[in-house]
């Protein structure tokens, strides 16, 4: 992300982060956002039951960013569990860091590559990740390091989104341009079809008990759609590869923020959440 894109991103009340450069701060606060998002906080209470978190337990948060989702989960481990967060972005980390600093109870951080945790195996009582497998390489073998990790009987979940099936209600653009918005943000986003490869991925890695949920972040907001969750800048970079025209793109951002004014918007983003047990020793 250049400097130009976070001086214009027009995010709205956030305070700048202490202690971080200026992309960093960005990226927090987009993070921050989509915790925020009811659906999101709903899956983030479905994935605490599905991993069984409880008193004493031991969890890793794989591609933990700022630390929101190791925060909220810190409470429930007890004073004999523990959380302990990675991130291959030391921004990140020492974002969540800082965050932190003044709990009695610390989140142990650190800065790790998701296929190749630095831990042993089976220390884990359960290991989550959500909206990275999309982004990496190989995301096969960081199931399997979630997996290595993980103590027998332990679970793996992990939520992906699928962005081919991303919503907008907007009557002012056809619906044929916005599939082809939708295919160029499905194609430059990672891999777009993340969510739907979760469930095999997490059977090929030998993980039993798998299943599958699915859900929609739903925002009803124009404002946060388009600018929060950079879905205005994401529509841009559509037009300029060529999917769709500087007219199409003027009328359904102006459009969105029209019906956002009239209290009718609403876009939704489908994601899946896999959950899988590591066979007994």
């Amino acid at each position: 992300m250049t400097a130009t894109t976070v001086e214009t991103a027009p995010y709205r009340a956030f305070t700048d982060l202490d202690g971080v450069d200026e992309t960093t701060a960005f990226w927090a606060r987009f993070l921050d956002v989509v915790h925020a998002l009811p659906s999101i906080r709903a899956n983030h209470r479905r994935t605490v039951e599905l991993l069984g978190v409880r008193e004493g337990f031991a969890l890793l948060d794989v591609g933990c960013g700022a630390g929101s989702f190791a925060h909220d989960a810190l409470p429930l481990v007890g004073a004999t569990g523990r959380v302990v967060g990675i991130d291959a972005s030391e921004g990140m980390v020492k974002v969540a860091r800082e965050r932190t600093r003044d709990r009695a109870k610390p989140i142990a951080f650190h800065v790790a590559d998701a296929s190749d945790l630095p831990f042993g195996d089976g220390l884990f009582d359960g290991c989550r990740t959500e909206r990275v497998l999309q982004y990496l390489a190989d995301p096969a073998a960081a199931v399997a390091e979630m997996t290595r990790v993980t103590k027998p009987g332990g679970r793996v979940v992990a939520t992906e989104v699928d962005w081919d099936g991303m919503a907008i209600d907007c009557p002012e653009i056809e619906r044929d341009a916005w599939r082809r918005v939708v295919r160029s943000i499905s194609e430059g986003v990672g891999i777009g079809w993340m969510g739907r490869q979760v469930r095999r991925l997490f059977a090929e890695a030998g993980l039993d008990d798998v299943t599958c949920e699915g859900f929609v972040m739903v925002v009803t907001d124009a404002a946060t759609l388009f600018d929060d969750l950079l879905v205005r800048a994401a529509i841009e970079r559509a037009r300029d590869a060529g999917a769709i025209s500087a007219e199409e793109t003027a009328r359904l951002i102006a459009g969105g923020f029209a019906a956002g004014r009239a209290g009718r918007f609403c876009g939704g983003i489908p994601l899946y959440t896999v959950s899988g047990r590591k066979p007994a020793a």
